[in-house]
């Protein structure tokens, strides 16, 4: 029974080492789902998965339901894993980075001639997201981004939030 057990957990270690962090790097519209750029994915074999937050037919990177990565079309692709669920699907490589900047570079730049018009780029780690929303639904006038801008620049605002879910990188 000890080796079953050890044999298992040695092809579970395998696994998680093969397993790569890859970006996507434009929004993506599959029949599962609709995805939207910059979220971080494991790569496992030809499918790459999410583990997030599910209510209704979105699925969210927080608990705290602040920061949407899909909208779900198909909850086949979904695992339940606990409280969370998992999104498995085969996205393009092409759609796809190894490097975050490389899934940021353009929303940041979105970001940097919308929010650098009046004043000079706010340090975005500085806050939280629920801070990020409040400052941004404030000054959005001034700026006047589209409303897909709208979106990006929210995303990349929770993403790099205080409590977001990546880092900038040095």
């Amino acid at each position: 029974m000890k080796l079953l057990a050890n044999i298992a957990l040695s092809v579970s270690l395998a696994v998680a080492a093969n397993a790569a962090t890859v970006f996507v790097t434009q929004d993506v519209d599959l029949k599962e789902a609709k995805i939207y750029s910059g979220f971080p994915f494991t790569q496992n074999g030809d499918k790459v998965e999410y583990k997030g937050f599910l209510k209704d037919n979105a699925l969210y990177a927080t608990k705290n339901l602040s920061l949407k990565i899909a909208d779900i079309k198909d909850k086949g692709a979904l695992k339940k894993a606990g409280k969370q669920v998992i999104l498995a699907v085969n996205i393009p490589e092409d759609s796809l980075a190894e490097d975050q900047f490389d899934a940021w570079d353009s929303k940041e730049e979105i970001f940097l001639e919308k929010c650098s018009q009046c004043h000079a780029a706010p340090d975005v780690p500085h806050h939280t997201m629920l801070e990020w929303e409040g400052l941004f639904g404030s000054m959005k006038g001034f700026a006047q981004p589209t409303p897909e801008e709208e979106a990006i620049i929210l995303r990349y605002l929770k993403s790099f939030a205080k409590d977001g879910i990546l880092k900038e990188e040095e």
